[in-house]
């Protein structure tokens, strides 16, 4: 089964090595997020968190859009 798309796009300014949490208050766990547009090439690695929220960590300085799966 593909999972379907839980939320708006959500517009974020990382930086390289520090974390990002993302608490979509979906009332279940995310099954992922999908980056849609980057200024940069970033890719982004799960971290361990709570329960419902994502916990992302990027691998260089962006301005990108996701959204959660």
């Amino acid at each position: 089964m593909i999972p379907g798309i839980a939320t708006e796009p959500i517009t974020l300014d990382v930086q390289a090595g520090i974390p990002v949490r993302i608490a979509p208050q979906l009332g279940r766990e995310p099954a992922g997020w999908l980056v849609i547009w980057s200024d940069a090439p970033v890719q982004f690695h799960a971290l361990p968190t709570v329960a419902g929220e994502l916990s992302l960590m990027p691998s260089t300085s962006a301005r990108v859009r996701l959204v959660v799966l």
